[in-house]
């Protein structure tokens, strides 16, 4: 599976990144009930290739600074489970439970 990065824009560091993620992210309890919040964060979307209804799902972003050459990547971690209820919509029939938040390599 091709991940897509994030394209940097101009002058911005990672530090003003975190900074404005951190503004924008204030409440953990919205991101783990409904973590697609974080793709509108520039995170990307991986998915485990499964038809289980249980599944992994990982939001990834990546930091680059080309005055320091550093690179940061924070993935943050959901168990996804899909109910077969066919009386609701799709959305209501998926379930996140947030497992942990990682610097990745």
């Amino acid at each position: 599976m091709e991940v897509k990065r994030p394209v940097s824009e101009g002058s911005s560091t990672p530090e003003k990144e975190i900074k404005v993620m951190t503004e924008k992210v204030n409440d953990l309890n919205e991101v783990t009930q409904e973590p697609t919040f974080l793709e509108k964060l520039g995170f990307i979307q991986r998915e485990e290739n499964t038809t289980d209804a249980l599944r992994w799902v990982w939001y990834e972003r990546i930091f680059n600074s080309s005055e320091s050459q550093l690179r940061f990547i924070i993935q943050v971690e959901f168990e996804m489970y899909i109910s077969d209820n066919p009386d609701v919509s799709y959305n209501d029939n998926v379930t996140y439970s947030c497992n942990r938040v990682y610097q990745g390599d």
